[in-house]
């Protein structure tokens, strides 16, 4: 079970959530032994926060997706994008001429798994610095985003109300009456 607080408003908590969940199921194998070990994780996430104010996904959108290929009934040759993928987890090789979606990525993954344990945890803990950087840095933009959208707001309805007050003064209406329907001061509307 994973029970996390979250105070700060991060726009990818959602994410956060599955990066967390991925680690205790992880975490559960025993190296060395049978994966019918792993069980089924738990996630209760409390928030202080609306979430409502990011786009962020449903769960069940960030959840993967399992394919199986059968690699042993490919021959060598690079015709589609499919046979690059394959070619790759023969060879351990990525052409400079492929194109496939995710495969830099899995390149990047193989030489990171090459790595010893030391330069492993080196490399986690600069990207968990980089990711919490990033976010905390992403999550500023988006309340400043709204901080403005709120400001535009509020102007717009600003200048609403002293339309509204000049045409009421045009039409002859009484300032006292004209001050008390919009919320204006006496002397804001004499200035219009």
């Amino acid at each position: 079970m994973v029970v996390e607080i979250q105070f700060e408003h991060e726009a990818d908590f959602v994410q956060k959530i599955l990066f967390g969940v991925s680690k205790a199921i992880t975490s559960q194998h025993v190296k060395g032994e049978l994966f019918n070990d792993i069980k089924k994780v738990y996630s209760i996430d409390i928030i202080y926060f609306d979430r409502s104010l990011y786009a962020a996904e449903q769960l069940g959108d960030i959840y993967p997706e399992y394919y199986l290929i059968e690699v042993n009934k490919f021959d060598e040759k690079i015709r589609t994008l499919l046979d690059e993928w394959v070619h790759f987890l023969k060879t351990d090789e990525v052409k400079p001429e492929f194109t496939a979606k995710g495969l830099a990525e899995a390149k990047e993954k193989l030489d990171y798994l090459k790595l010893s344990l030391e330069e492993q945890a080196e490399y986690d803990r600069k990207m968990d610095k980089r990711s919490s950087f990033k976010s905390v840095m992403h999550t500023a933009r988006l309340e400043g985003e709204l901080a403005g959208k709120i400001e535009g707001k509020l102007e717009g309805e600003a200048i609403g109300v002293k339309k509204t007050a000049k045409n009421m003064k045009t039409k002859g209406s009484d300032v006292a009456f004209i001050s008390e329907v919009t919320g204006l001061s006496v002397e804001e509307i004499e200035k219009l």
